[in-house]
Order: structure tokens, then C-alpha cells, then sequence
């Protein structure tokens, strides 16, 4: 018999002792906690369906709840520790990745999988309400979520809504419509770039009455990709677009990752007025 088997079987069927050493206590062979039974955990996709479990109270939870944002797209639900080994309940997962749609970012499309990603993996006109005056999208004046100096979540009044969010809105809608043009009017031929330094593109666009004009592509273009739950407002980011030649086109990240802090701020906040809201005092939301 192996060297291997042989100690394999005498842990198993030796017995344990019990070694103090240096005011610690160790055992001569590995064992096991039995821990107590948790409660299965339950899983949803968004931050509304984790709030009607917590308002409908069905599993009578009395404890202190805690509700930890780990990444823009997953909250997990916890109870208090319990038991001699500290554990702990999760109640609750909410993922929304599996329900996200594909953004590919890094890598060229062709031009017709480039534009469709684009209207269906940004934020657009429609999903903020908007509506078009004189050609640019317009927000609609509707209550607008604002954090106080206390920390508490309110809505303005409609006729409140800042100039600054209309504004910043507009332009990162105006960058997805500036992409999608350049997407649809790019020359489908080896020579559509002209001029490339690594930072500035320029290429060739299709111009009214079938002519062709020659554009410097901008430096970076602000969009809002769905990244997170669809329950709050998606972070914006700062793009690269870049054009291979032969019509390939791709986005590039360029704000080096802080959009997932600022959307897992956007998740504690939004959990904690919905919860406020739906009169939820046992829960406390981390991030």
C-alpha cells in the first residue's frame, strides 16, 4: 500500500487528541464544525422585489437585517450572527447581470451589431422620458430624486428639476446619437479611416446626395451604458471610439472603473429611500 493510502486511512480511523501548545489548543488530524441550519436563499433580479419581501414581511424577520451592495450588479440579504461559529442567514440575493444586456466594450463589431448594441445597451431618450424640441431630447418635467445634507432621499417638485441634470443628460444622449451616426454614415471600404495617431481618428462619412465628407471622430464621447439595475439611474462613462478599417467600430472605457463606485452608491441610495419609503426600519444598507 502507498505511503499516501496509508496515512490517509490512519486520519480517518485514528483518534483525536487534543494538543495544547503555546496556550493554544490544536487536534492531531483535521476535523469538522457541525454548524447549524440556514435558511435557503431566495433570488431576484432587482432592488423592487428585494423591497416587497422586506415591506411583506412573510418570514416574520423582527432581527436587525443588513443589506450589502457588493458590486453594481449583486445585494445580498443578511440576518444577524448567530450560533457559537457567528453565522450568518442570507435571506435574500439580488443579481441583475443575468438580466443586463450585452455591452461588448474592447473589441471591433461590424456595423450593424455596433448600432443595434447601441440602442439596445444605452440608456436612450425614451428610457429617461424624454422627449424631442427642436431636434434635441428634452426631459420631461417630472419629480426628480435628490439626496439632502441629512443623508435622506426626497423628490423636488416637477417645476424644480435642476438645469444642470437637463443639460448633462442632453449631452450624454447627444454623444449615443453622434456614435450611432457615425456607426451608420461610416463608408464600408478599407480607406474609410484616413488618419490615425493612436488618440485621433479622422474617416470618411456618407453626406447628403450620396457625397462624402472627411471628420476627425471626437477624443472621448459621455455615455450610460446599463450597468446596473434598471431601479436607478445608470453611472455615465467616458468612451474611446475608435473605427478599423473595412467598417469594424468599438468603444473603449476610459475613465478607468470609477462608474462602478458611483453606481453602488446610486443602488445604497435608491435601496435605502425605497425602504424609507415602504416604512422598513430593520435594515441597514452598506456598500
Amino acid at each position: 500500500m502507498e505511503r499516501g493510502a496509508l496515512e490517509f486511512l490512519q486520519e480517518q480511523l485514528g483518534t483525536t487528541t487534543v494538543l495544547p501548545i503555546d496556550g493554544r489548543e490544536y487536534t492531531n488530524r483535521k476535523v469538522h464544525a457541525v454548524m447549524a441550519p440556514t435558511a435557503p436563499t431566495l433570488e431576484v433580479v432587482s432592488l423592487d422585489a428585494m423591497v416587497q419581501y422586506l415591506k411583506g414581511n412573510l418570514d416574520k424577520l423582527a432581527e436587525p437585517l443588513m443589506a450589502q451592495v457588493k458590486s453594481p450588479t449583486l445585494v445580498e440579504l443578511y440576518g444577524a450572527t448567530f450560533g457559537d461559529f457567528r453565522q450568518r442567514d442570507m435571506f435574500m440575493v439580488a443579481d441583475c447581470g443575468q438580466v443586463l444586456p450585452d455591452v461588448v466594450f474592447g473589441s471591433f463589431l461590424p456595423q450593424e451589431a455596433f448600432v443595434i448594441m447601441l440602442a439596445s445597451g444605452f440608456v436612450n431618450a425614451d428610457a429617461l422620458g424624454m422627449v424631442r424640441v427642436g431636434g434635441k431630447p428634452v426631459l420631461v418635467r417630472k419629480p426628480v430624486r435628490r439626496e439632502g445634507s441629512d443623508g435622506k432621499v426626497n423628490y423636488d417638485d416637477p417645476e424644480d428639476a435642476a438645469d444642470a441634470e437637463q443639460a448633462q443628460l442632453s449631452a450624454d444622449l447627444g454623444d449615443l446619437e453622434y456614435c450611432a451616426e457615425v456607426a451608420t454614415s461610416l463608408v464600408d471600404k478599407a480607406e474609410a479611416v484616413h488618419q490615425d495617431d493612436g488618440l485621433a481618428q479622422t474617416v470618411t462619412l456618407k453626406a447628403g446626395s450620396g457625397s462624402l465628407v472627411r471628420t476627425e471622430l471626437k477624443e472621448t464621447v459621455k455615455l450610460r451604458p446599463y450597468r446596473t439595475f434598471v431601479d436607478v439611474m445608470q453611472p455615465m462613462s467616458m468612451f474611446k471610439l475608435r473605427v478599423r478599417p473595412g467598417g469594424g467600430l468599438a468603444l473603449f472605457e476610459a475613465d478607468g472603473g470609477r462608474w462602478r463606485l458611483e453606481a453602488m452608491a446610486n443602488v445604497q441610495a435608491e435601496l435605502e429611500f425605497r425602504l424609507a419609503e415602504a416604512k422598513v426600519e430593520n435594515v441597514t444598507v452598506i456598500a
